[in-house]
């Protein structure tokens, strides 16, 4: 039993470190626990917010990923579609196939922009039609059981040029490509180009 006393005072600089006067060499060990009570308190604060802020940061980064990924199309070339770009990173190179695909939710095609048709013609079971825009962008949309124009037409933009044809996996996919200027465009480029082209 206990016969002896203590007073908790408080610092001036910090109320959470508190003086302890003791008449009882039994309660010496309260400031040094109550000192590390503390301290652990902070560390777990810390922590948490360590974390909950990594969390963030990842969650940041797969949300970008996923709509970098993920380009939703609403227009042309198509009425509903998502971008499933044909790019690939080995290493610290990075691959790019030449075209876009374009996972599209009907079959019908409609031109990016106006222009003259170039040509027409048919490759590895699909059809493709070539067309030169007004700003001389060269568009080719490829993956297509039907082509609805000829080469010399002269079509608007929104004209519906053909219909995609339907894979093993009854997906309708268009490929597009991009030429100008005697030069072909980055992958980057592709996208700046379809994105300012398909509203």
């Amino acid at each position: 039993m206990f016969t002896g006393f203590f007073v908790l005072q408080y610092c001036a600089k910090c109320s959470i470190k508190p003086k302890v006067i003791v008449r009882n060499s039994c309660f010496r060990v309260i400031q040094k626990k109550t000192r590390e009570f503390w301290v652990n308190e902070m560390k777990m604060k810390i922590r948490r917010y360590f974390l909950a802020l990594v969390y963030v940061l990842v969650l940041s980064a797969a949300n970008a990923q996923k709509s970098n990924n993920n380009i939703l199309i609403r227009h042309f070339p198509v009425r509903q579609g998502i971008v499933q770009p044909f790019k690939q990173d080995v290493g610290a190179i990075s691959d790019f196939s030449g075209f876009i695909t374009i996972l599209s939710r009907k079959a019908e095609v409609f031109a990016l922009d106006s222009g003259k048709v170039l040509k027409t013609f048919f490759e590895n079971h699909a059809k493709y039609i070539i067309v030169k825009g007004k700003d001389d962008t060269v568009i080719t949309y490829g993956n297509l059981r039907n082509v609805f124009f000829s080469e010399g037409d002269r079509i608007k933009k929104g004209d519906k040029i053909g219909l995609i044809k339907l894979d093993s996996q009854r997906k309708y996919i268009l490929e597009l490509s991009f030429y100008g200027n005697s030069e072909s465009f980055s992958y980057q480029k592709y996208l700046d180009i379809l994105l300012s082209k398909s509203d």
